[in-house]
């Protein structure tokens, strides 16, 4: 388990952009097969909370990445 979260660090520091979509899509697989299982419907609330954290984590991204004053006042 340690070698597989080492090789998503690697993966994650050199395809930051890319993780986020991949944890966003996997995440939202797992919360719509529950949903479904438990309440035999999906709840279309879901989608715009995960889009909405997903532009946020990518603005997040872009300002540490340039080096811009980071989130919060912290820098990068």
């Amino acid at each position: 388990m340690i070698v597989l979260y080492k090789k998503w660090q690697k993966y994650t520091e050199s395809h930051p952009y890319a993780s986020i979509f991949i944890v966003a899509i996997v995440a939202s697989l797992i919360g719509m097969t529950a949903e479904y299982l438990l309440n035999n419907a999906f709840v279309i609330g879901g989608f715009w909370t995960t889009l909405i954290l997903v532009i946020g984590q990518l603005l997040i991204l872009t300002l540490h990445t340039t080096k811009v004053v980071g989130f919060l006042g912290s820098t990068p």
